[in-house]
Order: structure tokens, then sequence, then C-alpha cells
């Protein structure tokens, strides 16, 4: 279930602008509430752990190959 969801919000992001591009800072959990609600999964605070914990685990992988 997480996996699924995951798929579908990894690019609903909550973003700050440095003066030259767009930073990814969060993704948006109301979007992540949202698919958690359409899909009716019963364990709503473990797949959300699980979505926001693997966008975040992602983002920082993506930071540290970029330097």
């Amino acid at each position: 279930d997480a996996a699924r969801i995951y798929m579908k919000v990894r690019g609903q992001t909550l973003n700050i602008w440095n003066g030259e591009q767009d930073i990814p800072v969060d993704l948006n959990h109301l979007a992540v509430w949202a698919m958690i609600d359409a899909y009716g999964i019963k364990d709503r605070i473990g797949v959300f752990d699980k979505i926001n914990r693997a966008w975040h685990s992602s983002t920082q992988a993506k930071r540290d190959r970029e330097g």
C-alpha cells in the first residue's frame, strides 16, 4: 500500500526558491493523507510514516549524489 501511494505522490512537494531553482523540502502531507483516505488504508499512521521516510531517504540520496 505504501509503495503504491508513494509512487503517486512523490512529485507533490513543498518547495523553497533559493534564487536559482525550487528546492523540494518536504512531501505534501495533504496529498499523502488524501491518497491514504482514497485507498481506505487501515494502518494510516504506519503507511504515512513509511511514505514520509521513503521520500526523505530518496531525497537525501539524491542530494548526496549531486554533492
